[in-house]
């Protein structure tokens, strides 16, 4: 749509207007939607092992309490140091990118928790649990 707005000397500009409304507000639902979801996905996967305790020390045996606490604490050693970086790379990506990226790291993390637990290895799981902190915080 056009418009045609006449100057007081007379000439005439032309001004394009965008009859189309603006998208903001549907996306605006939709990203917090999908970022509370990955919030929602990278607690619940957090919070799994203290779920399974018992289901764990029945299916991995001994030497148990060490190697879950490590779960644990592998989690944490990444989050000490990322905070400082975390922002200064969220300001040079982006945060759509960062929140994609992210959420790509806490899937491999979490993936190779799973397969982790498959094999019965408690060194893949701690792997995956540091992969995932990573990411997770």
């Amino acid at each position: 749509m056009d418009t045609v707005i006449e100057e007081p000397s007379g000439e005439k500009i032309i001004v394009k207007l965008n009859s189309r409304k603006p998208s903001w507000p549907e996306k605006r639902w939709l990203v917090l939607l999908l970022s509370s979801l990955v919030i929602f996905g990278t607690q619940y996967s957090y919070d799994t092992p203290a779920a399974l305790h018992q289901e764990l020390h029945d299916f991995m045996g001994e030497p148990f309490e060490y190697n879950f606490s490590m779960l644990y604490t592998i989690f944490a050693i990444p989050n000490v140091i990322l905070p400082f970086f975390g922002g200064c790379i969220v300001d040079r990506i982006g945060s759509a990118r960062c929140l994609l990226a992210f959420s790509c790291i806490v899937f491999v993390g979490q993936f190779i928790v799973t397969t982790g637990v498959q094999e019965q290895s408690w060194a893949t799981m701690i792997t995956g649990r540091f992969v995932f902190g990573l990411a997770g915080e």
